[in-house]
């Protein structure tokens, strides 16, 4: 082989990995890259919009369970019960 093929052949191979390098690359193009960003920007807006409305629904169910807890007065009057009550079951 004289020196005219191996610099053919190398051209070649070089040409050859060149192009599967170009075909395999994962980089963005600028315009890529914007997209992928604003597409971010969309999740994590809709991100805090939903956790704002969950956030709403737990200050919600608190609000409930304040105003619907019984007062000492109550729970002492339903433990007087229990104690005056017998337990059923067993034997």
């Amino acid at each position: 082989m004289d020196w005219q093929s191996i610099t053919a052949i190398a051209a070649a191979l070089l040409a050859g990995i060149a192009l599967l390098d170009k075909r395999l690359d994962k980089s963005l193009s600028i315009r890529e890259h914007e997209e992928f960003r604003n597409n971010i920007k969309d999740q994590f807006i809709l991100l805090g919009h939903r956790l704002e409305r969950e956030t709403d629904d737990l200050k919600d169910r608190i609000k409930t369970i304040e105003q619907t807890r019984p007062t000492t007065g109550e729970i002492a009057a339903s433990l007087q019960h229990r104690n005056r009550t017998p337990p059923t079951g067993g034997k």
